[in-house]
Protein backbone atom coordinates (compact mmCIF):
# COMPACT_ATOMS: atom_id res chain seq x y z
CA UNK A 1 0.00 0.00 0.00
CA UNK A 2 1.27 3.37 -1.21
CA UNK A 3 1.89 6.16 1.92
CA UNK A 4 0.36 9.25 1.55
CA UNK A 5 1.45 11.49 -0.83
CA UNK A 6 3.05 8.65 -3.35
CA UNK A 7 0.67 10.07 -6.25
CA UNK A 8 2.83 13.10 -7.09
CA UNK A 9 5.03 12.47 -9.93
CA UNK A 10 8.39 14.36 -8.40
CA UNK A 11 8.79 15.14 -4.42
CA UNK A 12 11.48 17.48 -3.25
CA UNK A 13 12.61 17.41 0.04
CA UNK A 14 10.93 20.58 1.53
CA UNK A 15 7.33 19.26 0.04
CA UNK A 16 7.51 15.85 1.05
CA UNK A 17 4.31 15.25 3.69
CA UNK A 18 5.89 14.24 6.72
CA UNK A 19 5.44 10.34 7.19
CA UNK A 20 5.37 10.04 3.26
CA UNK A 21 7.44 6.73 2.96
CA UNK A 22 10.51 7.40 0.65
CA UNK A 23 13.46 5.03 -0.72
CA UNK A 24 16.87 5.67 0.82
CA UNK A 25 20.29 5.03 -1.66
CA UNK A 26 22.19 2.74 0.43
CA UNK A 27 24.36 -0.29 -0.36
CA UNK A 28 21.16 -2.21 0.61
CA UNK A 29 18.34 0.33 -0.66
CA UNK A 30 15.21 0.15 1.85
CA UNK A 31 12.25 2.68 2.46
CA UNK A 32 11.04 4.72 5.79
CA UNK A 33 8.79 7.63 6.85
CA UNK A 34 10.11 10.96 5.50
CA UNK A 35 10.12 12.64 8.69
CA UNK A 36 10.48 16.71 8.29
CA UNK A 37 11.54 17.33 12.04
CA UNK A 38 10.09 20.81 12.45
CA UNK A 39 8.87 21.95 15.62
CA UNK A 40 5.50 23.49 13.65
CA UNK A 41 4.90 19.82 12.65
CA UNK A 42 2.41 18.14 14.86
CA UNK A 43 4.25 14.25 14.81
CA UNK A 44 7.75 16.20 14.71
CA UNK A 45 7.25 18.16 17.66
CA UNK A 46 5.14 14.75 19.34
CA UNK A 47 8.40 12.46 18.60
CA UNK A 48 11.17 15.27 19.16
CA UNK A 49 9.56 16.03 22.73
CA UNK A 50 9.31 12.29 23.57
CA UNK A 51 13.37 11.90 22.72
CA UNK A 52 13.88 15.03 24.92
CA UNK A 53 11.81 13.82 27.78
CA UNK A 54 13.40 10.04 27.27
CA UNK A 55 17.47 11.89 27.74
CA UNK A 56 16.15 13.67 30.62
CA UNK A 57 14.71 10.55 32.54
CA UNK A 58 17.93 8.54 31.67
CA UNK A 59 19.55 11.51 33.59
CA UNK A 60 17.86 12.92 35.82
CA UNK A 61 16.41 9.87 38.45
CA UNK A 62 15.94 11.59 41.56
CA UNK A 63 12.77 12.16 43.08
CA UNK A 64 13.19 15.89 43.25
CA UNK A 65 15.23 18.73 40.76
CA UNK A 66 15.77 22.56 40.66
CA UNK A 67 14.11 24.73 38.12
CA UNK A 68 14.42 28.30 37.36
CA UNK A 69 13.11 30.18 34.53
CA UNK A 70 14.74 33.44 32.68
CA UNK A 71 13.45 35.28 29.64
CA UNK A 72 14.77 33.92 26.26
CA UNK A 73 17.96 35.98 25.38
CA UNK A 74 17.51 37.85 21.81
CA UNK A 75 20.39 39.60 22.05
CA UNK A 76 24.03 38.14 21.63
CA UNK A 77 24.91 40.06 25.37
CA UNK A 78 22.08 37.97 26.58
CA UNK A 79 23.13 34.62 25.08
CA UNK A 80 26.95 34.99 26.83
CA UNK A 81 24.99 36.07 29.74
CA UNK A 82 23.04 32.90 30.32
CA UNK A 83 25.94 31.17 29.15
CA UNK A 84 28.32 32.20 31.51
CA UNK A 85 24.82 31.79 34.59
CA UNK A 86 25.18 28.00 33.42
CA UNK A 87 28.73 28.00 33.75
CA UNK A 88 29.22 29.69 36.84
CA UNK A 89 26.12 29.21 38.41
CA UNK A 90 24.83 25.81 38.32
CA UNK A 91 26.84 23.06 39.97
CA UNK A 92 26.69 19.27 38.25
CA UNK A 93 24.15 18.40 35.51
CA UNK A 94 21.27 20.83 34.00
CA UNK A 95 19.21 20.56 31.20
CA UNK A 96 17.48 23.68 29.86
CA UNK A 97 14.45 24.18 27.69
CA UNK A 98 13.37 26.94 25.81
CA UNK A 99 10.53 29.12 23.74
CA UNK A 100 10.03 31.84 22.46
CA UNK A 101 9.44 33.88 25.79
CA UNK A 102 11.38 31.52 28.44
CA UNK A 103 14.46 29.58 29.03
CA UNK A 104 13.82 26.81 32.01
CA UNK A 105 16.64 25.42 33.65
CA UNK A 106 16.10 22.24 35.51
CA UNK A 107 19.66 20.79 37.23
CA UNK A 108 20.32 18.39 40.27
CA UNK A 109 21.51 20.60 42.65
CA UNK A 110 19.96 24.22 43.70
CA UNK A 111 21.30 27.18 41.75
CA UNK A 112 19.97 30.66 42.07
CA UNK A 113 16.63 31.34 41.78
CA UNK A 114 15.56 28.05 41.56
CA UNK A 115 12.23 26.04 43.16
CA UNK A 116 12.51 22.02 44.41
CA UNK A 117 10.10 20.56 42.43
CA UNK A 118 9.29 17.02 41.56
CA UNK A 119 11.02 15.27 38.75
CA UNK A 120 7.67 13.58 37.67
CA UNK A 121 5.66 17.42 37.48
CA UNK A 122 9.04 18.69 35.64
CA UNK A 123 8.57 15.02 33.42
CA UNK A 124 4.99 15.29 32.36
CA UNK A 125 3.85 19.09 33.10
CA UNK A 126 6.73 21.47 32.87
CA UNK A 127 8.83 20.10 29.90
CA UNK A 128 6.01 18.98 27.50
CA UNK A 129 4.58 22.65 27.51
CA UNK A 130 7.33 24.65 26.83
CA UNK A 131 8.19 22.50 23.82
CA UNK A 132 4.61 23.16 23.21
CA UNK A 133 4.19 26.69 23.41
CA UNK A 134 5.01 29.20 20.51
CA UNK A 135 8.57 28.90 18.73
CA UNK A 136 9.54 31.21 15.80
CA UNK A 137 12.90 30.33 15.82
CA UNK A 138 14.22 28.25 13.25
CA UNK A 139 11.94 25.10 12.43
CA UNK A 140 14.81 22.89 12.95
CA UNK A 141 16.56 24.33 15.72
CA UNK A 142 17.58 21.90 19.10
CA UNK A 143 15.26 23.69 21.72
CA UNK A 144 17.02 21.82 24.27
CA UNK A 145 20.58 22.07 25.68
CA UNK A 146 22.66 20.14 28.56
CA UNK A 147 26.06 20.03 30.61
CA UNK A 148 28.90 18.80 29.22
CA UNK A 149 28.85 16.04 31.38
CA UNK A 150 25.50 14.33 30.21
CA UNK A 151 25.93 11.94 27.51
CA UNK A 152 22.62 11.68 25.03
CA UNK A 153 20.80 8.35 24.60
CA UNK A 154 22.67 7.23 21.34
CA UNK A 155 20.61 5.90 18.27
CA UNK A 156 20.24 1.65 19.04
CA UNK A 157 20.34 1.46 15.45
CA UNK A 158 23.94 3.21 14.79
CA UNK A 159 25.39 -0.33 14.16
CA UNK A 160 22.91 -0.89 11.40
CA UNK A 161 23.42 2.36 10.25
CA UNK A 162 27.06 2.17 9.71
CA UNK A 163 27.16 -1.37 7.93
CA UNK A 164 24.52 -0.39 5.52
CA UNK A 165 25.16 3.37 5.38
CA UNK A 166 22.79 5.79 3.86
CA UNK A 167 23.95 7.95 0.95
CA UNK A 168 20.80 9.70 -0.23
CA UNK A 169 16.78 9.93 -0.07
CA UNK A 170 15.24 9.81 -3.76
CA UNK A 171 13.90 12.55 -4.53
CA UNK A 172 13.34 12.22 -8.61
CA UNK A 173 9.82 11.19 -10.50
CA UNK A 174 8.23 8.51 -8.31
CA UNK A 175 7.97 6.17 -11.78
CA UNK A 176 11.51 5.86 -11.72
CA UNK A 177 11.85 4.66 -8.04
CA UNK A 178 11.96 1.36 -8.73
CA UNK A 179 14.40 1.56 -11.18
CA UNK A 180 16.87 3.72 -8.84
CA UNK A 181 16.92 1.20 -6.45
CA UNK A 182 17.45 -1.51 -8.39
CA UNK A 183 20.23 0.51 -10.71
CA UNK A 184 22.32 0.94 -6.84
CA UNK A 185 21.59 -2.56 -5.32
CA UNK A 186 23.37 -3.83 -8.39
CA UNK A 187 26.58 -1.43 -8.06
CA UNK A 188 29.61 -3.33 -6.38
CA UNK A 189 32.25 -0.80 -5.12
CA UNK A 190 32.39 2.59 -4.26
CA UNK A 191 33.84 4.33 -7.52
CA UNK A 192 30.57 2.88 -8.95
CA UNK A 193 28.25 4.19 -6.29
CA UNK A 194 30.03 7.57 -6.87
CA UNK A 195 29.84 7.91 -10.32
CA UNK A 196 25.87 6.97 -9.72
CA UNK A 197 25.27 9.26 -7.15
CA UNK A 198 27.25 12.32 -8.63
CA UNK A 199 25.10 12.21 -11.86
CA UNK A 200 21.62 11.26 -10.42
CA UNK A 201 22.95 14.71 -7.27
CA UNK A 202 23.17 16.63 -10.90
CA UNK A 203 19.91 15.52 -12.24
CA UNK A 204 17.93 16.71 -9.55
CA UNK A 205 16.96 13.60 -8.02
CA UNK A 206 18.73 12.93 -4.76
CA UNK A 207 19.11 14.39 -1.80
CA UNK A 208 22.58 13.55 -0.91
CA UNK A 209 23.50 12.67 2.93
CA UNK A 210 27.13 13.37 4.49
CA UNK A 211 28.25 10.11 3.72
CA UNK A 212 26.93 10.57 0.27
CA UNK A 213 28.92 13.95 -0.36
CA UNK A 214 31.88 12.22 2.04
CA UNK A 215 31.88 9.26 -1.23
CA UNK A 216 31.72 11.10 -4.13
CA UNK A 217 34.42 13.82 -2.91
CA UNK A 218 36.39 10.98 -2.10
CA UNK A 219 36.12 9.57 -5.50
CA UNK A 220 36.73 12.46 -7.09
CA UNK A 221 39.44 13.19 -5.07
CA UNK A 222 41.32 9.68 -6.10
CA UNK A 223 40.08 10.83 -9.53
CA UNK A 224 42.21 13.74 -9.72
CA UNK A 225 45.18 12.68 -7.81
CA UNK A 226 46.14 9.72 -10.44
CA UNK A 227 49.52 10.01 -12.16
CA UNK A 228 49.48 12.81 -15.24
CA UNK A 229 51.07 10.29 -17.43
CA UNK A 230 48.41 7.68 -16.50
CA UNK A 231 45.40 10.46 -17.00
CA UNK A 232 47.42 11.15 -20.41
CA UNK A 233 47.14 7.06 -21.44
CA UNK A 234 43.54 6.64 -20.89
CA UNK A 235 42.65 9.63 -22.71
CA UNK A 236 45.17 8.78 -25.73
CA UNK A 237 43.64 5.00 -25.14
CA UNK A 238 39.53 5.94 -26.07
CA UNK A 239 41.17 8.52 -28.52
CA UNK A 240 42.74 6.33 -30.63
CA UNK A 241 39.33 3.81 -30.16
CA UNK A 242 37.65 6.57 -30.77
CA UNK A 243 38.69 7.62 -34.53
CA UNK A 244 40.67 4.44 -36.26
CA UNK A 245 44.03 5.58 -35.20
CA UNK A 246 47.70 4.08 -33.30
CA UNK A 247 48.22 5.95 -30.14
CA UNK A 248 51.51 6.71 -32.11
CA UNK A 249 49.65 8.58 -34.81
CA UNK A 250 47.84 10.34 -32.79
CA UNK A 251 51.03 11.79 -31.02
CA UNK A 252 52.64 12.27 -34.26
CA UNK A 253 49.63 14.41 -35.73
CA UNK A 254 49.78 16.30 -32.12
CA UNK A 255 53.64 17.28 -32.01
CA UNK A 256 53.04 18.61 -35.88
CA UNK A 257 50.39 20.69 -34.54
CA UNK A 258 53.16 22.48 -32.59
Amino acid sequence: MRAKGRERATHQTNKIPCGTSVLKIAPVPYHMPFMCGRWDCENCEKRKTDKCLKDFTASFTAPYSHVSRQPAPTTMKEINRLKNFLDMKIPGSYYTYRDDNEVIIISKTAHPGSKRIKTTTILNTIIPKILSNDWSGKPHTNRSTHSRNIEPIKNDNIKSINQNPTYATWVGPIKMEKVAEQEFKSLTDDPERARWLSRNDLDGNLNLSMRGKELIEQYQSQTCSEPRQEVIEKVLTKLSKAISLSEEEILLYANEGK
